[in-house]
């Protein structure tokens, strides 16, 4: 990721020079602000200027720069295209950066919706300067930062976590009715080592808590409203049977299942979001949390089912998708048909799945509760209130959910 303009030197003395793949504006922008061509594929500023022009000039240009979605470097005040790319590099794991361009109000309005603490410097600094860019840092797991230059303070970064990670509909209210304290947008240096030592030891981790805690929350909603369908298809399902078992209407017994199946995929597709990160935790304190406990064994082969689960359930999700999309682009006018149809059997297929999820899923919730994230260090400590805001688990760990019927 490269700036679109590249400037040196200072004032009068400033050269300019555009960048590969610069759009063709970026020529225009330096002509309209008093920079003319060289030979050498430079832009300078002309001779006869004056060091207050020069300054003007440049100024100019990065107000241009701001209106019209530019980046411009400095060699010696890297903008933030080069910060972002130098701090994502030096963080840990693996993070890309890509900057966002603000051209327009509304667009700034979007991204501050997006960031988690909306009581935060970074979002009122969004909603009350203007902002012409923003990076957004994303690691291997969709995490994902937001990097803006401080309005008001050239030497200084502000920084937040985005409502990424399968959270982008959760607003403010959300969060706070889970009982989960939003991190803390912090200010950071514009030298990339000591702003990417910041993220990593005052962010990241207070960050990587709340998801946590906020895929706890989430997967336990999905259970619980699985089970419900479960139960409601259990209270109904005898009565459209006779004495036999055998359906009195087919068409009414198969309507009333496939939309059972429907409400357990979409709580099962919750699972497939926010259960993997969680138990890649669990398996990796899987010899602490299971040292000496009476049913280890049996928590081992319930993890391992919940496993088996996701991964057939990632497999039967892409497949789907790509179903889809091959169904968008036939122009059937009786799609609706085939497409309840390819519903039907995806259901059928990940059915088996399905009701594992439901079965061993409580004991992924339960320990993840049990063993959250390390609390972040520093002044963050003081406010961790995620685990203890949530209400504690209501069985033994290993102890399934009160059996359902879960007859095809």
């Amino acid at each position: 990721m490269a700036a679109h303009i590249l400037l040196d030197g200072s004032g009068p003395a400033t050269t300019a020079r555009l960048s590969p793949g610069a759009p063709g504006h970026a020529a225009t922008a330096l002509l309209a602000t008093g920079f003319r061509p060289g030979r050498t594929g430079t832009y300078r500023l002309p001779s006869w200027y004056r060091a207050d022009e020069g300054y003007l000039a440049v100024k100019a240009l990065h107000l241009l720069a701001d209106e019209t979605g530019m980046d411009i470097d400095h060699a010696d005040r890297p903008g933030l295209t080069t910060l972002a790319d130098r701090i994502a590099h030096r963080l840990p794991g693996t993070w890309t950066a890509k900057i966002t361009r603000l051209t327009r109000r509304v667009w700034q309005e979007d991204l501050a919706a997006c960031v988690w603490d909306h009581h935060g410097v970074l979002h009122r600094a969004l909603a009350e300067h203007r902002v012409p860019r923003a990076a957004i840092l994303t690691d291997e797991q969709r995490h994902q930062l937001v990097v803006i230059d401080r309005p008001g303070h050239p030497g200084r970064l502000l920084a937040a976590p985005l409502a990424g990670s399968g959270f982008e509909d959760l607003s403010a209210a959300g969060i706070a009715a889970a009982g989960l304290p939003a991190p803390d947008a912090i200010s950071l240096p514009r030298d990339p080592a000591r702003a990417a030592a910041a993220l990593a030891r005052r962010l990241l981790p207070h960050q990587l808590q709340m998801l946590h805690a906020l895929r706890v929350v989430e997967l336990e909603h999905a259970l619980r409203q699985g089970q419900a369908a479960l139960a409601a298809w259990d209270a109904v399902s005898d009565s459209l049977c006779d004495a036999a078992g055998q359906p009195l209407d087919e068409n009414a017994y198969g309507a009333r299942q496939r939309r059972r199946d429907t409400q357990v995929w979409d709580h099962y597709r919750t699972f497939l979001r926010h259960a993997p990160e969680l138990l890649g935790h669990v398996e990796t304190l899987n010899p602490r949390i299971l040292a000496g406990h009476p049913e280890a064994r049996h928590l081992t082969w319930r993890l391992d089912r919940l496993r088996g689960a996701l991964n057939a359930g990632e497999r039967i999700l892409h497949a789907w998708q790509q179903e889809v999309q091959r169904m968008r682009t036939v122009p059937d006018p009786g799609l609706h048909i085939p497409y309840e149809e390819a519903v039907a059997e995806r259901n059928a297929e990940a059915w088996t799945y399905m009701d594992d999820v439901l079965a061993h899923g409580p004991v992924l919730v339960q320990l993840a509760r049990l063993h959250p994230t390390s609390p972040p260090p520093g002044p963050h400590r003081a406010r961790r209130h995620s685990r203890h805001r949530l209400a504690p688990a209501s069985r033994p760990v290993g102890q399934s959910a009160k059996p359902v019927s879960r007859r095809r």
